[in-house]
């Protein structure tokens, strides 16, 4: 498990993939978005993943935003409050950055 937070205030899609979800899908490897419950390991709603969510981790310095399933009541959470997800669902948004959907394909193979 890794600490994460919010990054409010993001949205929009990613410029070769699409929605965050579809981003998500296909940098995960094993997983498709759709299959799966939030990722906040203290998330008690029920619901599941509906939003690819701009996360980054709490105290660390890379600074890097990831992208993670979570549920609309947990996307919705401050961007001061850090709650714990499984470090193997965490996808970094500049995976597909300068290139292009035919390379980003070619890459995953």
């Amino acid at each position: 498990m890794v600490k994460v937070k919010n990054r409010n205030g993001t949205s929009g899609e990613c410029k070769n993939c699409g929605p965050w979800r579809d981003h998500w899908d296909r940098f995960s490897k094993n997983q498709l978005f759709k299959d799966l419950d939030c990722s906040n390991s203290t998330c008690d709603t029920g619901e599941k993943a509906e939003h690819g969510a701009h996360v980054k981790k709490c105290g660390s310095v890379d600074n890097k935003t990831y992208i993670v399933p979570l549920c609309n009541t947990c996307n919705q959470l401050s961007s001061d409050k850090c709650f714990d997800v499984p470090e193997s669902l965490l996808i970094d948004v500049n995976g597909c950055k300068g290139k292009s959907l035919k390379e980003i394909l070619e890459n995953l193979k």
